[in-house]
This record gives structure tokens, C-alpha cells and sequence, in this order.
């Protein structure tokens, strides 16, 4: 007795269908991740950028600063004035560790 294999058992162009379905089913899915992931970012980048002002303000006039730049923007700089440790130890002892969940899906 000889089994024939399932994948067989379908016409190709049914077969072909179920798995355009399937593409799409995913596509859509990882958009929907996608555009999550963006809203979350935008929202917990908010919060951390209102929390870091008050910080960031107070450590610049510790140390005598006026202005904040980044480092990959600046043609050359003090290693001394770079503040980032300063404000990464201000932020984890300000807010600990920072828990948050995914956006929701947004609804159509």
C-alpha cells in the first residue's frame, strides 16, 4: 500500500493561495510589530528625555557647562567635559530600572 504525500493532495494553484494568505497574514502582522515597537520607542524616549532635563541641567551647572553637543557632532573635544557617565549614573539612581509595555495595536 503506497501513502501519497499531503502537500500533494492539494491542486498547486489552491496550495499557492493558502500560501499567499499566509504572506500576507505574516506582512501584516509585522507591520502591525512594527508600528508598536515605533510608538513605544517615541513614547518611552519622550519619558526619558523629561526625566534627563532636570538632570542634565543640574549636572551642566556643577560642572560649569552651558551648552550639551554630541560627540560624533563635535570636530574635537575634552574628553574631561564628556557628561555621559555623569547623567546615566543621575538617571538609574533618579529612575531605577525602567519597565514598559508594548503600544497596543493602534485600531483601525
Amino acid at each position: 500500500m503506497r501513502c501519497k504525500p499531503t502537500s500533494r493532495s492539494y491542486p498547486r494553484p489552491q496550495r499557492a493561495g493558502a500560501l499567499a494568505l499566509r504572506e500576507q497574514s505574516f506582512d501584516d502582522l509585522q507591520n502591525t510589530r512594527n508600528s508598536q515597537i515605533a510608538r513605544t520607542r517615541a513614547r518611552v524616549t519622550s519619558l526619558l528625555i523629561r526625566q534627563m532635563a532636570p538632570l542634565l541641567a543640574q549636572i551642566l551647572s556643577q560642572r560649569g557647562c552651558s551648552a550639551v553637543f554630541e560627540s560624533s557632532d563635535a570636530y574635537a573635544f575634552t574628553p574631561a567635559m564628556d557628561l555621559t557617565d555623569d547623567v546615566i549614573r543621575a538617571m538609574n539612581a533618579h529612575l531605577g530600572a525602567l519597565a514598559f509595555d508594548l503600544e497596543p495595536p493602534e485600531t483601525q
